[in-house]
């Protein structure tokens, strides 16, 4: 056989070879197993780098040791970190790190399962970090003084019910909402971050479901900015109030829309620095509530609008003793909405438009400001 044949030959050999090993390869199930230290009732701590999920059985507590992971690969047929699927389990404590490819999840706990409290001290990235639904319950608290790296940050939903609180106090860094609650959610306690919640494209903190409460009140002492609000209420109930003392950068630094009802107040000690600044849009003939008074003593330093009030009763006064900065102060919009304990200004409204305004029936009242100067308010007129 001539020379150049024998090659082409040998050539036509081995492009055949790799083609049927790749075919067998493909063809071949590939098995992989959940975790080896799980799966044991009592509590597991795993001291070893895990290779895929760890799925609790009953009865079983997790901590994952710090300088040790669970990491599962796009491959595998499971790919949460940890799953909780109908079960009573105990606590989880991740002090090292979930790593999850794919889509999926570091803690997914669903369908009517119960657990004890579930603490993020280390290292989560997923798709959605921490993620509850499917009528589940927590006793006790959710909280994160780690990193989390995601799509959601905290996700609750569906009828979950938590019976402490939701908390960051480390960092989350995320495309969609940093904490996120869903529709029918009852939590216990409050929703706290006095930690770095960075988000790409959607809120800071969520409260979106309806007949969604919260028992506690929603707090900011860190630092948020997101692409849209910073804290975000809508249908829902928040029985502990509003408060920033730290710093919000959004388009909307508080937000409360819809048929939403505050207990407590709103406060900003803080700073906010958004398009709107608190901004409440009620739904009539069913207003927003906010009892307890809407204060501003630190800095707005707003695009738009301070504060926007449309169709919403306020129980208590609205009061600035800090500096409002922005086309308008103070905007207060439509018939419906009620204020019973009138509006105080004692501190600085700085406005290219109107520093307090009010606009019913398509008629508008405005108070211009003098720059440097604290605007006039109706109740110093």
């Amino acid at each position: 056989m001539p020379i150049n044949t024998l090659a082409s030959f040998q050539k036509s050999r081995l492009s055949k070879a790799i083609t049927l090993a790749c075919i067998a390869l493909v063809a071949t199930p590939i098995t992989v197993q959940a975790a080896t230290s799980c799966g044991t009732a009592g509590t597991t701590t795993i001291t070893a780098a895990e290779t895929d999920q760890c799925s609790l059985v009953a009865g079983e507590s997790l901590v994952v040791s710090e300088t040790w992971s669970i990491t599962t690969p796009i491959i595998s047929p499971f790919n949460h970190a940890v799953s909780i699927n109908s079960l009573t389990v105990g606590s989880i404590t991740n002090n090292g790190s979930l790593i999850v490819g794919g889509d999926k999840t570091g803690i997914r706990i669903e369908n009517n399962s119960t657990t004890g409290s579930i603490i993020n001290n280390g290292v989560i990235t997923a798709d959605d970090g921490i993620d509850i639904s499917g009528v589940s319950t927590v006793l006790g608290d959710i909280s994160n003084t780690g990193t989390i790296t995601s799509t959601y940050g905290i996700d609750i939903n569906d009828d979950t019910r938590i019976t402490g609180g939701i908390s960051n106090a480390g960092t989350i860094t995320s495309d969609s909402s940093a904490i996120r609650i869903g529709d029918n959610v009852t939590i216990g306690g409050s929703v706290s971050n006095s930690g770095t919640i960075t988000v790409g494209f959607d809120k800071g903190i969520e409260i979106s479901g309806a007949s969604t409460t919260i028992s506690g009140g929603i707090t900011n002492s860190g630092t948020i900015t997101a692409d849209d609000a910073g804290i975000y209420v809508d249908n829902s109930t928040v029985s502990g109030g509003i408060t920033n003392s730290g710093t919000i950068t959004g388009s909307t630094g508080i937000y409360i829309t819809n048929v939403s009802t505050i207990g407590g107040g709103i406060s900003n000690t803080g700073t906010i620095t958004a398009n709107q600044g608190i901004y409440i849009n009620g739904n009539p003939p069913n207003n927003s509530s906010v009892s307890g008074g809407i204060t501003n003593a630190g800095t707005i330093i707003s695009v738009s609008t301070g504060i926007a009030l449309l169709d919403v009763s306020v129980v208590g006064s609205v009061t600035n003793s800090g500096t409002i900065i922005g086309y308008n102060g103070i905007d207060i919009f439509r018939d419906t909405t009620t204020i019973s304990g009138g509006l105080i200004n004692s501190g600085a409204i700085i406005s290219s438009n109107n520093a307090i305004s009010f606009t019913i029936d398509n008629a508008v009242i405005g108070f211009p400001s003098k720059p440097g100067h604290p605007a006039i308010s109706r109740g110093q007129e």
